[in-house]
C-alpha cells in the first residue's frame, strides 16, 4: 500500500459506519465562514483537495481544520474536516466538472464522486500524495462539528459564493483587535439622542430576519442599534467562533448578552421570545393598572352610594 494510503487508511479509520458525520450537503456559507475563520484568523495552512475526473485529480478547492482557538493541520483533522463536508465537495466537484454529473448519476454521490486531500511532498520536487476518502454513507452532524470544519471551493466560470469570495478583498484580520471592536459595538446600552438602546443587531447589509426585528422594535418604539457586518468579514467569523452560531442576525441584550436571532433556537430565546415575553408583561402591567383605577373609582363613589341609599331608606 502507497504511503499516502496508509496514512489516509489510520486517519480515517472509525469514520464510517455509525457515526456523527453529515449526510447532507452542508451549508456553504457557513462552512466558508469557518474556512475563513481557520486560515485568515488562526493561520491555517489552505489544504487542497481533488476529485477524481477521467482518472486525473482536479482540483476542487481548499479546506481548513481546527478549534474556535486554534487551527489544527494534522492528517486526522483534515481528513475529517473532508468527510463532514463531503457531500458539499462532492456537490461542488460535480458543478465544476460535468464528467463527474454522469458518475453521480450511475453511480450515486458517495461512490461515483472519489476524493482526496493532497498533502504535501516529502521533500522539495517530490509528487503530491493524495489521500482519498472513504466511500461510506454518514450520519448527522452537530452545529459545533461543522464549525470543526471549512471549505472554500474553487470559483470555476460561473459566479457563486465561491467567486464573490475570490474577488473580495480580504481586510485585517487581528482576533484580538476583533473581539475588542464587537465587545464594544455589542454593548447593551448606547445613549443616542438621550434614549438608550435595550438591543444590539448584527446582521449583514442585507438580511430579511434583522427587518422583521428592526420592524418589530420599532412597532413597540423600542431602542435598537444596528451594527452591520460584511460576509465572512472577520467580525461575522469571529462571532461564529465565539458564540458557536454562525446565522445573521445576532441580536444582543442587556449587558451584552447573546439572545440569538430573531426567532427561537435551541439555547436562546431569540427575540421573538423575549419580545412576547414583554408583550405579555406590559399587557398584565396595564390590567393591573386598569384595576386599580376600576377600583379607585369605586372607592370615590361610595359615599355617594351610601348618601343615595340613605336618603332612599327616608322617603315615605
Amino acid at each position: 500500500m502507497l504511503p499516502g494510503l496508509i496514512l489516509a487508511a489510520a486517519a480515517t479509520r472509525g469514520l464510517c459506519g455509525p457515526s456523527s458525520l453529515a449526510a447532507r450537503a452542508p451549508c456553504p456559507r457557513r462552512q466558508l465562514l469557518s474556512y475563513v475563520a481557520f486560515t485568515a484568523g488562526r493561520g491555517a495552512a489552505p489544504t487542497p483537495i481533488h476529485a477524481l475526473v477521467a482518472d486525473v485529480w482536479q482540483p476542487v478547492g481548499h479546506l481548513a481544520a481546527g478549534t474556535p482557538e486554534a487551527a489544527d493541520g494534522s492528517v486526522a483533522a483534515l481528513v475529517r474536516a473532508a468527510t463532514l463536508q463531503r457531500r458539499l465537495i462532492a456537490e461542488h466537484a460535480c458543478r465544476l466538472y460535468p464528467p463527474l454529473r454522469t458518475e453521480k448519476r450511475e453511480h450515486g454521490l458517495m461512490r461515483g464522486v472519489r476524493l482526496a486531500i493532497e498533502a504535501p511532498p516529502p521533500s522539495a520536487g517530490g509528487a503530491a500524495t493524495y489521500l482519498p476518502l472513504p466511500d461510506c454513507e454518514l450520519g448527522e452532524a452537530t452545529p459545533a462539528e461543522m464549525l470543526r470544519c471549512g471549505f472554500a471551493g474553487a470559483p470555476g466560470s460561473g459566479g457563486g459564493i465561491y467567486a464573490d469570495y475570490a474577488r473580495r478583498d480580504s481586510p485585517p484580520y487581528d482576533r484580538l483587535a476583533v473581539r475588542r471592536r464587537l465587545a464594544e459595538q455589542t454593548k447593551a446600552v448606547e445613549e443616542e439622542g438621550g434614549t438608550a438602546s435595550a438591543f444590539t443587531l448584527v446582521a449583514w447589509p442585507r438580511c430579511a430576519f434583522c427587518t422583521k426585528a428592526r420592524a418589530e422594535l420599532e412597532a413597540r418604539g423600542i431602542a435598537y442599534r444596528h451594527v452591520v457586518v460584511d460576509k465572512y468579514s472577520p467580525e461575522h467569523a469571529e462571532l461564529a467562533m465565539s458564540t458557536g452560531r454562525p446565522s445573521v442576525p445576532y441580536v444582543f441584550g442587556k449587558e451584552g448578552v447573546l439572545l440569538g436571532g430573531f426567532e427561537a433556537e435551541p439555547g436562546w430565546p431569540g427575540l421573538a421570545g423575549v419580545l412576547a415575553d414583554l408583550d405579555q408583561e406590559r399587557g398584565q402591567a396595564r390590567a393591573a393598572a386598569a384595576g386599580g383605577a376600576a377600583a379607585a373609582d369605586e372607592a370615590r363613589r361610595a359615599p355617594l352610594h351610601a348618601f343615595a341609599a340613605a336618603n332612599d331608606e327616608a322617603l315615605p
